[in-house]
């Protein structure tokens, strides 16, 4: 006689039931993300970085660079974050 395997889903509806609890839905980056994300592009200068966290009250930007021709959005390149910038700006001791 083959006995039936439990799957995953079995286990936690159990545990849920037997603890009188619910599963919460679970979030997604899309859940918490803005829509309109501001950008710098690579030709920004640290200086105008620096001012755009300030002026945004934000401590990582994302850095795109401009579309060519064919292209019609900008593509990530990568993030800078605030610790970058100071430490960019950091005198040498």
């Amino acid at each position: 006689m083959e006995s039936k395997q439990l799957t995953l889903i079995d286990v936690i509806e159990g545990m849920c039931t037997e603890k009188d609890a619910c599963l919460k839905p679970i979030r997604v980056a899309k859940d918490i993300m803005n829509v309109d994300v501001k950008t710098l592009t690579l030709d920004h200068t640290v200086n105008q970085c620096i001012k755009f966290m300030e002026n945004r009250r934000v401590r990582h930007v994302p850095i795109v660079d401009v579309p060519y021709e064919k292209e019609k959005k900008p593509y990530f390149i990568g993030i800078v974050s605030q610790r970058d910038v100071l430490r960019i700006n950091a005198p040498d001791g």
